[in-house]
């Protein structure tokens, strides 16, 4: 008796493409359970968290404001060294740390970051909540691309400050020229400066995949994040 072939599924069905998710679409559905939950919550739990967030904003602020004492107003010319990059790299960090736990997020942190002079870039996705900077500071404080205005915004200003940014300038015509060769030329150097950290995916997605990368910000340099 001849064998018979056998379809996981029919031959009629295994032709069509499967279903593909919105990665853009966030559907939220919360039980009466959950709603609840989070109405108490709400009442005891946030003012507990604003207090204390209070109190790490208001010892962050002062380190940040001695960490970037005399240092360049319009982005570094030169990487932070000797007690400002201690600062930064461990103080800073940990307060960092102190102030997302106050919020209610534990990270866990699987294997090891190499260092800058072997993974210049930092990639960064999916790029799914305002929340995903807490990466920022599980990485050490790596470098950001920012926007030249946000130096001047009162006292987060100075945080941004400590992160040695690369500024992009939305007068200037050859901002975006001026900032590829700047990230260029960071992460060419050997390890002197801080990882530069960026989120390719240029946008915000439900997490369910990975969209396209932008490749005018990955184009420069090949990055390997974790051995």
């Amino acid at each position: 008796m001849t064998p018979r072939r056998v379809f996981a599924l029919p031959r009629q069905q295994s032709l069509f493409l499967p279903a593909v998710l919105n990665p853009f679409v966030q559907e939220v559905k919360l039980a009466k359970a959950d709603i609840i939950k989070c109405v108490f919550r709400g009442i005891f739990l946030v003012p507990i968290r604003a207090i204390f967030l209070t109190l790490v904003l208001m010892v962050t602020w002062p380190v940040a404001v001695i960490t970037t004492f005399l240092h360049p107003l319009k982005g570094a010319v030169a990487p932070m060294t000797g007690w400002r990059r201690f600062m930064c790299r461990h103080v800073m960090a940990f307060l960092g740390r102190s102030y997302y736990f106050f919020m209610g997020f534990r990270v866990v942190v699987k294997g090891q970051q190499v260092s800058s002079a072997e993974a210049p870039i930092l990639v960064v996705a999916p790029h799914s909540t305002f929340f995903d900077g807490i990466v920022c500071i599980v990485a050490g404080l790596p470098s950001t691309v920012s926007r030249t205005e946000n130096l001047a915004t009162p006292i987060f200003g100075r945080f941004v400050r400590c992160l040695q940014p690369v500024l992009v300038s939305r007068q200037d015509p050859d901002s975006r020229k001026n900032t590829i060769m700047e990230i260029d030329s960071r992460a060419k150097s050997g390890g002197r400066w801080p990882q530069i950290l960026v989120f390719p995916e240029g946008t915000c997605t439900n997490r369910s995949c990975l969209i396209t990368f932008k490749q005018g910000r990955l184009n420069f340099t090949t990055m390997f994040v974790f051995k």
